[in-house]
């Protein structure tokens, strides 16, 4: 889906179709369970399931199409403490929801909204001495990609000869 939807916008509405593609997902989410209530249906739903390919694609396209000041990318860190705790925790601001409606109301899109800072911290910080990246360069590999079915995936020029 997502090769067609860049083949068939252009590059300046990319982005804004993007965010409001998000916005839609999250009314439409809302309206379904407001409507019908939270059920395993809802949660296994494509509607729910796709904020974090969403907001993968939008950071994709702003890393692209922007330029994040240092400020911007500095705030990075706080968006993403402030959305795990928002997400993990928020239930007990809103008693008067059940978990499985707080979770597709707000813990979903939190939850994305947050991963998605890091990723953007681990993008627009490559190269640099952060956490971020000393976390990435000190964890290890897992133990499959070692073996010979793994050189398979890898996208190495030296593998392809």
């Amino acid at each position: 889906m997502w090769p067609l939807v860049v083949l068939l916008v252009s590059p300046r509405w990319l982005l804004r179709t993007l965010i409001a593609t998000e916005l839609a997902v999250i009314v439409g989410r809302c309206w379904w369970v407001y409507h019908y209530g939270s059920s395993v249906g809802v949660s296994i739903a494509t509607i729910t399931r796709m904020d974090g390919l969403i907001f993968g694609a939008i950071c994709a396209a702003a890393v692209r199409e922007m330029r994040f000041p240092r400020r911007a990318v500095a705030l990075l860190p706080a968006i993403f403490a402030v959305c795990l705790p928002a997400a993990l925790f928020g239930r007990k601001l809103l008693p008067a929801l059940s978990t499985e409606a707080f979770d597709l109301y707000f813990a979903i899109p939190l939850l994305a909204v947050g991963f998605s800072a890091v990723v953007l911290i681990a993008v627009l910080t490559d190269g640099e001495s952060t956490w971020v990246q000393s976390f990435l360069a000190g964890t290890r590999s897992p133990a499959w990609a070692s073996t010979p079915m793994a050189s398979m995936f890898s996208t190495s020029p030296s593998s392809t000869t």
